[in-house]
């Protein structure tokens, strides 16, 4: 569990930034509504582009980590030599997924808090709001640009944010495809040189 801890921080912390960010566009005046609607736009699309470049990486480290560990395997059936085998780093499809969802966790039960606390409530807490809006500024805050906010607006935040989860997920998976085509291209020359890829 903690090295999905440690594989999600980045993406929660550039969450948090952002949403810094998202924040100080909040308190603009009322009136800049498309200059608003402009910035969240803006800061929405460096997340995923600081984000994506940081799952990218990280699936080709983890495709390496694999080859490592399948190199180890060979070596062990062959010769029964014990090898420290690190199968909680290697690659899988849906682990990049998963690190995106788990940086997202806090900021779905604070929408989720936020909503159960202003049920019935003409005008939402702004206390408890500003709380909840601070880390879903950055993902959907545009949507929260009207005074009163719906259950419709609640449903596409929460919709949205395991959307931006695949910001990190889609790039691990494309990171590691580069780095296996790598992999294929050096066992290709192998088999040439070869003719056994040994």
């Amino acid at each position: 569990m903690k090295f999905y801890i440690k594989m999600s921080l980045l993406p929660f912390v550039y969450l948090l930034f952002s949403a810094m960010l998202g924040l100080g566009i909040m308190l603009l005046d009322d009136h800049l509504f498309w200059l608003e609607f402009f910035l969240y736009a803006t800061n929405t699309a460096f997340y995923v582009i600081i984000v994506s470049a940081a799952g990218l990486k990280d699936g080709q480290t983890a495709l390496r980590c694999r080859e490592q560990n399948d190199t180890f395997r060979r070596r062990i059936a062959e010769t029964g030599e014990d090898l420290p085998l690190n199968i909680t780093e290697e690659y899988t499809p849906w682990k990049g997924f998963v690190f995106g969802a788990i940086a997202c966790i806090p900021t779905v039960l604070l929408v989720i808090l936020h909503f159960v606390t202003n049920i019935g409530v003409a005008t939402p807490d702004s206390t408890f709001g500003m709380g909840a809006g601070i880390l879903s500024m950055v993902v959907f805050g545009f949507v929260f640009l009207t005074e009163k906010i719906t259950f419709g607006q609640y449903a596409i935040a929460l919709v949205l944010l395991p959307v931006v989860s695949c910001a990190y997920g889609i790039p691990y998976v494309i990171g590691a495809q580069r780095a296996q085509r790598e992999y294929d291209k050096i066992r290709d020359i192998q088999k040439q040189l070869h003719g056994d890829g040994k």
